[in-house]
């Protein structure tokens, strides 16, 4: 699935955009929050095991940001 990747301009922050998903992702000083916006179908197939899996998926570009 094509997926993007967009930091803000002026906030400590960066977007994972796809058809189905977007992920954003905020920055602050001791913490790392990351808002989802789901279509429907996503939603549906929210399980515990891929809610994991995109959070690792969030801490690898992190970390291969050195972030």
């Amino acid at each position: 699935m094509a997926t993007e990747l967009h930091w803000h301009a002026h906030r400590p922050e960066f977007t994972i955009r796809s058809p189905m998903i977007s992920f954003i992702v905020h920055f602050t000083d001791d913490k790392m929050t990351v808002d989802a916006d789901l279509s429907l179908a996503a939603k549906m197939m929210a399980t515990q095991q891929n809610r994991k899996d995109a959070v690792d998926f969030i801490d690898s570009i992190v970390n291969d940001l050195d972030l």
